[in-house]
């Protein structure tokens, strides 16, 4: 969201009008209007004061990502790795049968390097992904 829908959000949650608002930071009705038409912007000063009235941050009022933001638009990474762990579970399992049936029932080396091998890189893909997933918090 850029400066005007965060301004005339925030104004509105704060149950002001443009004229209240206006009267509160010593400016014009006018003023309040083209900041939230997108013609002007206000000053540093009254930036500050108006970051006081409808109680935000500069940041949150600019339309810039403050730290709660960043975190909610982060929690869909962890959900994209639940699925894909859950894959990397099951091709562990079925190598890991494969590797134990190649011992205990058909005693074949075939069998036993695919189990060992669906094993290792369930492993391998698993930890890249985690790790991966780490990163990007």
């Amino acid at each position: 969201m850029n400066f005007t829908t965060q301004l005339i959000a925030r104004r509105k949650e704060c149950g002001l009008t443009q004229e209240q608002l206006a009267e509160k930071l010593n400016v014009t009705r006018q003023a309040v209007s083209k900041w939230e038409s997108g013609l002007s912007s206000p000053d540093y000063d009254t930036l500050g004061k108006l970051c006081e009235v409808l109680e935000t941050t500069p940041n949150q009022l600019l339309g810039y990502l403050d730290v709660n933001q960043t975190a909610k638009a982060e929690k869909p990474m962890k959900r994209q790795f639940l699925p894909f762990a859950l894959f990397m579970m099951l091709i562990f399992f079925s190598g890991f049968l494969t590797f134990m049936a190649s011992v205990l029932i058909y005693p074949d080396i075939i069998l036993l390097c695919i189990g060992f091998f669906l094993m290792l890189l369930s492993l391998a893909l698993f930890l890249a992904a985690w790790l991966w997933s780490g990163k990007r918090r």
